[in-house]
């Protein structure tokens, strides 16, 4: 079964795997995901980070 996580609007968790490692938050950029299903059954899925970032800047 195919998964996808997408950042979260508020504060994210820090992955820590270690044994020792500490339970904390980090401030990173808030972000959203949009999935669309297509009529042949197929999902596309966006992810994108929110705030302002200056403006869109053309190739």
């Amino acid at each position: 079964m195919p998964a996808l996580t997408v950042p979260s609007t508020a504060h994210q968790i820090a992955l820590d795997w270690r044994e020792e490692g500490l339970t904390a938050w980090r401030s990173e950029p808030p972000g959203f995901g949009v999935h669309l299903l297509g009529e042949d059954g197929h999902i596309v899925s966006h992810v994108a980070a929110s705030g302002d970032y200056g403006p869109a800047h053309p190739f």
